[in-house]
């Protein structure tokens, strides 16, 4: 005979793992899961060699056992299908290949089904964003005047009815938060049913907005269900005009052309940029309020185009007077910016007689950019050649101080006359070409009695600068290199004028101009700049 097993251990599938030994304990859901060492002996006590499984024996009633399972070859197994709220006893029996079978087990095992736990409901609250069980809605950024809607769902995840009150009674959202598609309110939801409602985000403003409603119902340990809601309004995207032009002040949409001598033209670029976060139009320009000579509008690559914010066009408006007097003008530039529609332009400029002086243009920057820091104590300034219209010779003037009225502090180097081209610089004149320049620009004209003919004395003067400098280069007085203060140059190429200025003071902010001269008293002045020097 086989040896008489035991069983080890008892657990119960609902308490997962709960260790039974021998003895009776409440179970739910009526099932029983058993454990037992197989036996290593016949009962005879020579060693087991052919265990071919086990039979699992159990009833209500002890020792009375009117079911039976065999198992096959295991030590553990799950009896279902048990009844709740009756006690049953469970014992087994192993057998061999022969059929052989042991005594039942002992003692036996005892377990007591329990009655199912009363019927309670449950709430489960769900959204539509992730993470979906968190009782937050954030509807993040929605654009002021249009709306995102969210879903919630309630989902009865109880063994009972659940009876939903009137949500956001007690706790109701404000503006711009809204609740519509409200399936929910004073339903009864039973066991694995659900219901929606819609959440609406409608911000008619700009901002962070916050706020919560409650879900009541009548899950005793939930009751309310609170949902916090937060978006954020964000401004309708617009289109914004922005125009400049190229005399300072930039954005002051005033053109002022100056003196012009009568058949000369000037020009200024105006640039038009949309710095909005909507595309701008741009209509016709000029054509409701058109341009009269001697203005006029050419080169125009905005009229009809439109521009992604961040983007620019330009075009050019010419001054060219054919008589001398005083001329104003505007122009409109019309767009889909509907709080600057359409922008004015106002042109202004003087026409002089043809023997009257022009002065040079505005100095432009090229070296150091303004509001530039780290400079050293010595600095090769450099800017653009001005130009003058009545083709006169262009000095210049450098101030730099350390207040904005250039009055504090300051450095400063006149009559700088030597101009790099191509690559190809003009400077350290010999004393042979420097009184010969100087004859030629300022007592030769005199001599000859045409002073008012200024136009072939800038082509004589072009002439005999041209050859002194031959002959300077030609005779070995000068040469290229770095320059003093009063008229210095560097062996850089660029289009422009260079000078060299020391004597600044280390971690110290500077501002400085250019004033252009031409050699019949007409003064231009820059912009003021600013620069900072190293530690």
């Amino acid at each position: 005979m086989l040896k008489k097993i035991c069983f080890k251990h008892l657990y119960s599938g609902l308490t997962l793992g709960l260790v039974i030994l021998l003895h009776a304990t409440v179970l739910f859901a009526g099932n029983v899961t058993l454990a037992w060492d197989p036996p290593t002996t016949n009962e005879d006590g020579t060693p087991l060699t052919d265990l071919a499984g086990f039979i699992i024996y159990y009833g209500t009633t002890s020792g009375d056992y009117s079911q039976s399972i065999d198992v096959g070859n295991v030590t553990t197994y799950q009896v279902s299908n048990l009844t709740e709220g009756l006690t049953y006893y469970f014992a087994a029996t192993a057998y061999d290949t022969s059929g052989n079978e042991s005594e039942y087990s002992y003692p036996e095992a005892v377990a007591t089904m329990a009655p199912p736990p009363p019927p309670s409901p449950e709430i489960t609250v769900t959204d539509s964003v992730a993470p979906t069980g968190d009782l937050q809605i954030p509807f993040g950024n929605v654009t002021e005047g249009s709306s995102s809607n969210q879903t919630v769902t309630v989902t009865s995840d109880g063994n009972a009815e659940l009876v939903i009150g009137y949500i956001a009674q007690n706790n109701p959202l404000s503006a711009p938060f809204s609740i519509l598609n409200d399936y929910c309110s004073g339903q009864t939801l039973s066991p694995s049913s659900n219901c929606t409602l819609t959440v609406r985000f409608s911000p008619t403003a700009t901002g962070l907005f916050n706020d919560s409603f409650d879900i009541p119902s009548s899950d005793s340990d939930e009751n309310p269900v609170t949902v916090s809601v937060n978006g954020t309004g964000e401004a309708i995207p617009v289109p914004d005009i922005t125009v400049t032009d190229s005399v300072a002040p930039t954005a002051d949409l005033q053109i002022p052309f100056g003196d012009l001598t009568e058949w000369l033209s000037r020009d200024r670029v105006v640039t038009i940029a949309n710095d909005g976060s909507a595309d701008l139009a741009i209509g016709y320009i000029a054509q409701n309020n058109p341009l009269s000579a001697p203005f006029s509008i050419l080169n125009d690559y905005c009229s009809g185009q439109t521009l992604t914010p961040s983007s620019n066009c330009t075009l050019t408006v010419r001054f060219s007077p054919t008589i001398a007097g005083l001329f104003n003008d505007s122009f409109d530039i019309p767009s889909n910016d509907s709080d600057e529609n359409p922008v004015t332009i106002s042109v202004s400029g003087t026409g002089l007689p043809a023997d009257s002086n022009n002065p040079p243009a505005i100095p432009e920057l090229i070296f150091p950019a303004d509001n530039q820091e780290g400079l050293g104590t010595t600095i090769e300034f450099k800017w653009k050649e001005s130009t003058d219209p009545d083709e006169d010779t262009v000095t210049y003037d450098l101030y730099a101080c350390e207040d904005k009225d250039l009055t504090i502090g300051c450095i400063t180097a006149t009559d700088i006359a030597f101009r790099w081209s191509e690559g190809i610089s003009y400077a350290s004149i010999g004393s042979y070409g420097t009184w010969l320049l100087f004859f030629g620009m300022g007592i030769l004209p005199v001599l000859l009695g045409v002073t008012r003919n200024r136009r072939k004395i800038a082509l004589l003067i072009a002439v005999i600068t041209i050859a002194t400098v031959f002959l300077v280069s030609c005779g070995g007085g000068g040469g290229g290199g770095t320059g003093d203060s009063s008229g210095g140059t560097t062996s850089d190429s660029f289009n422009g004028v260079s000078q060299v200025v020391s004597g600044f003071s280390v971690d110290t902010a500077y501002h400085w101009k250019i004033v252009a001269k031409d050699s019949y008293g007409g003064e231009t002045e820059s912009e003021i700049w600013s620069f900072i020097t190293a530690e």
